[in-house]
């Protein structure tokens, strides 16, 4: 009794992970952002136009410590004298980014998003110590779902799970 019991609740418990990993997994991303037009403000400065072309390639290159995540080209009318440009990186109410020029020689420009694809690790190993023993333990990331295998001093497990 106690056997089927058991057993009926972790074919119910995977059953109801299986659904939860998959609903979660499936949420709506966030697409690029769209071209939007300049923006010019009462003060003079410019909010970017957004481009869809593709970014101008980075000058000078950038530390490896950093990610390139905005590139914007400016567009100047000569000027007589050296000037400053102001660059502000703004976040809209719709969760996008601009950027914002001002300056006396600014004409207008435009905006380009880099999109940053990181090195997600899809491995781990550890070690575990329960207080008596240790244990090996290797898992496996696969789009929400979680692989392991736990071994070690006369006994093993099998993990599955899901990233949320």
């Amino acid at each position: 009794m106690r056997l089927r019991w058991a057993l009926s609740m972790t074919v119910a418990a995977g059953i109801w992970g299986f659904i939860g990993g998959t609903l979660i997994s499936h949420r709506k991303q966030q697409g690029p952002e769209q071209p939007a037009p300049a923006i010019v403000h009462k003060d003079g400065s410019i909010t970017l136009e957004r481009a869809s072309s593709p970014p101008p390639p980075p000058l000078p290159e950038p530390p490896e410590t950093v990610a390139r995540t905005r590139a914007a080209l400016l567009n100047l009318k000569p000027l007589p004298t050296s000037s400053q440009i102001q660059l502000d990186l703004v976040t809209m109410k719709d969760g996008s980014q601009r950027i914002t020029a001002k300056g006396p020689a600014l004409v207008g420009g435009q905006d380009f998003p880099v999109s940053v694809s990181g090195h997600v690790p899809k491995w781990t190993v550890g070690v575990t110590w329960d207080g008596t023993r240790y244990s090996g333990i290797v898992l496996k990331q696969s789009g929400p779902w979680i692989f392991g295998l736990e071994a070690g001093q006369g006994r093993a497990a099998a993990m599955i799970g899901f990233r949320f």
